[in-house]
């Protein structure tokens, strides 16, 4: 009822405006002689105002293009879901990335020997000689790296402060809804925790009772 009142008033109004928009638009030329008078400027501040009060005006858009959900800007598509004469019911849908389809990984290479006890070889260059037997024990460097898109390109962190080996197969959790900021490792003497995507870490517990064999996140 309401807004069937309010569109009788704004047809009814539409021939008063339209009178005001073009006296307005004859009171402004500057041939007129009487724009420069008190009287005219009061029309034209008068005429000016009615027609603007009157007038239709469009709704802007939202411009909701992007959004930031769990750390990351994901898009934002616009969607007309019902019509009605009176307004439109929009929806904003927003793509994130499915649950079982992550973008934010890790990878370690971390081994501090061969799988079951068997040595790990030294990796060696083309053309260069091969080792002397009985050598020292070759054991590469620690390495945690981490992809941003799905694993396409990755990127070697710092990993400051996991100095120590790790419990057989190296262990490591991302804790759901953080974005890929917050990271656990389980290692040879207790359970890490990260809360900068993997950059440094700091050990989460003391107790020689719990020694991590996997890690699991919520």
């Amino acid at each position: 009822m309401l807004y069937q009142a309010y569109e009788l008033q704004r047809a009814s109004l539409a021939p008063m405006r339209m009178f005001a928009s073009q006296a307005l638009s004859l009171l402004d030329m500057p041939c007129n002689p009487f724009r420069p008078t008190t009287v005219g400027r009061l029309a034209v501040a008068a005429l000016d105002s009615f027609e603007h009060s009157t007038r239709p005006f469009g709704k802007p858009e939202f411009g909701l293009k992007t959004t930031i959900v769990d750390g990351s800007e994901v898009d934002v598509t616009e969607e007309i879901v019902a019509t009605r004469p009176w307004a439109d019911l929009r929806r904003f849908r927003v793509h994130a990335a499915r649950p079982d389809a992550p973008r934010v990984l890790f990878a370690t290479l971390y081994p501090a020997s061969g799988v079951r006890g068997a040595s790990i070889a030294r990796p060696i260059s083309p053309g260069a000689p091969a080792p002397a037997p009985g050598g020292p024990p070759f054991k590469p460097a620690p390495a945690l790296f981490k992809s941003t898109d799905a694993g396409a390109t990755w990127t070697k962190l710092a990993a400051t402060g996991l100095a120590s080996p790790p419990v057989g197969r190296q262990a490591l959790g991302v804790v759901a809804r953080s974005g890929g900021r917050i990271v656990l490792a389980g290692l040879d003497d207790g359970l890490y925790r990260s809360e900068d995507g993997g950059d440094s870490w700091t050990r989460a517990n003391r107790d020689p009772r719990i020694m991590p064999v996997g890690v699991i996140t919520d």
